[in-house]
C-alpha cells in the first residue's frame, strides 16, 4: 500500500546539497590611508606643559608594556628629542595647532590599527616595529606644511605616554560593568 504526500506550498530555506560543496570565502582588507594634511584642523586649548618632568609616568608604563630597560632608554632619549624639536613649533600659534594635529593622528592610528584589535593583557610592545613603520604615513601627510621624520614621531609616541593617552598594557574595566 502506498500513500501519497502532498507538498505543495512549501518553503524550503539552506541548502538542499546532495554531494560535495564548494564554497569560496574571500577576505578583503581595504586599507585606511590618512589623507594629506592642508592645514590644522584642531582648535588650540590650553597646552600645558609636559607634566612628566622626571619620566616616572612613561617609565611606569613602559615597564608594565613589558619594555626592557635599553628599550627604556632610548625611549626617554627620543622623547627629549620631540621635546627639543617641540619648543621649536611652538614658538608659534600655527605651530602648536599642527602639533596638536599630528598628535591627534598618532593617537588615532594607534588605537585604530592595534589598540582596538586587542584583548585584556596583551601589549602593544609586540606591534612597536609595525608602528613604528606606519609613521611614515604621518610624515607623509604633513610633508608640505611641517618638516617632521618618523623619529620624531616616535618621540611623540613617548611623549603622549607620558600625558596618560596611550597605555601599553591593555587593562580591562574597573567596574566589572
Amino acid at each position: 500500500m502506498t500513500s501519497k504526500l502532498n507538498q505543495s506550498k512549501s518553503t524550503v530555506h539552506g541548502d538542499q546539497v546532495g554531494g560535495d560543496k564548494v564554497t569560496n570565502n574571500l577576505n578583503v582588507a581595504i586599507e585606511k590611508k590618512l589623507s594629506l594634511a592642508t592645514s590644522p584642523i584642531r582648535v588650540l586649548d590650553n597646552d600645558s606643559d609636559i607634566a612628566d618632568h622626571n619620566n616616572t609616568v612613561l617609565i611606569r608604563k613602559l615597564r608594565a608594556g613589558e619594555f626592557n630597560k635599553p628599550l627604556v632608554d632610548h625611549a626617554i632619549r627620543s622623547k627629549a628629542e620631540y621635546l627639543k624639536k617641540q619648543i621649536e613649533f611652538r614658538q608659534t600659534e600655527q605651530g602648536r595647532v599642527l602639533l596638536r594635529d599630528v598628535q591627534a593622528n598618532l593617537l588615532m592610528l594607534i588605537n585604530d590599527r592595534y589598540v582596538s584589535k586587542m584583548n585584556e593583557g596583551d601589549t602593544l610592545r609586540t606591534n612597536l616595529s609595525e608602528m613604528i613603520h606606519e609613521f611614515s604615513a604621518i610624515v607623509i601627510k604633513y610633508k608640505d606644511i611641517l618638516t617632521i621624520d618618523e623619529a620624531f614621531v616616535e618621540g611623540m609616541l613617548y611623549a603622549v605616554t607620558s600625558e596618560c593617552a596611550i597605555n601599553w598594557r591593555i587593562e580591562g574595566f574597573d567596574d566589572e560593568s
